[in-house]
């Protein structure tokens, strides 16, 4: 901020205790020197949840590559149902079951009460 031989607290202090003293007869003092406000209470709340957006995309991306990475392992056909790992209706169709074993051998009809699975998508994993 200050020019000077080194970089420390005290010296920037002192360069600062001069810019005071010097504001009244140096018109670039003046300008040098700006009051320092305090951020609005609205900003400092949007800055958290921005944050805590941030962490929560980037926890959602963590878990899904896991996800995928542990089907890919165990049964990759099941990938090539969807396009999207994160599609709500692939996520309730996994969930349906407690093994993966068991979503091979459900039945159309069954398919269609798992919400969000239509007819659309219990033809393309029948």
């Amino acid at each position: 901020m200050f020019p000077g031989a080194a970089k420390t607290d005290p010296i920037d202090t002192r360069k600062i205790l001069e810019l005071f003293h010097l504001k009244d007869h140096l018109p670039l003092a003046k300008d040098t020197l700006q009051k320092v406000v305090s951020a609005p209470v609205v900003n400092d709340k949007l800055k958290r949840l921005s944050r805590r957006r941030r962490q929560l995309v980037n926890d959602k991306v963590r878990v899904a590559n896991r996800i995928q990475s542990d089907l890919q392992a165990v049964c990759p056909e099941l990938l090539a149902i969807t396009n999207k790992l994160s599609n709500l209706w692939f996520l309730r169709f996994l969930a349906c079951r407690n093994d993966l074993t068991q979503l091979a051998r459900l039945q159309r009809s069954t398919l269609l009460k798992v919400r969000g699975i239509g007819q659309k998508y219990a033809w393309t994993i029948g």
